[in-house]
């Protein structure tokens, strides 16, 4: 593989994250939530219970960073924190139902938005996207 295809394929991973966020604004407006606030949930919602640490690695984040959006999402009702009880100094973090909600509804306005037009294209990118980051992954590079 040469230069300039890995060259294509970050532009249009990046690409791709754009018009991903620019068609989910009307979501997050009118759901008064961030992009991040909503990947918090999602990752929490389709992981289960998670300590802050266990979200900081899936998300690539330091905790710190991540505490502030944790505590709204939870003053909103959307997750619930629990501190462990053999342990004080673990809090787990887990979807309310509001949030699994508010969750799901992400998804079907996005699947709303390119069912009809790109689903075909949609699911095989996706395919490709999943093979390409598990060969990654299994050449263990960083």
């Amino acid at each position: 593989m040469d230069k300039k295809i890995i060259q294509e394929l970050e532009e249009m991973t990046m690409r791709l994250q754009e018009d991903g966020l620019k068609w989910m604004i009307p979501f997050y407006e009118e759901h008064e939530i961030s992009f991040n606030e909503l990947r918090i949930l999602r990752i929490v919602d389709e992981s289960g219970r998670l300590t802050l640490n266990q979200l900081a690695q899936h998300m690539r984040k330091a905790a710190t960073n991540l505490s502030i959006a944790v505590s709204k999402l939870e003053k909103r009702g959307l997750l619930i924190r629990e501190t462990s009880k053999t342990d004080k100094r673990i809090i787990f973090i887990e979807v309310s139902e509001k949030g699994r909600e508010l969750s799901i509804a992400s998804y079907n306005y996005f699947l709303s938005l390119v069912r009809d037009e790109v689903s075909g294209e949609v699911i095989a990118l996706h395919k490709a996207m999943k093979d390409y980051f598990e060969k990654m992954q299994n050449l263990n590079l960083g």
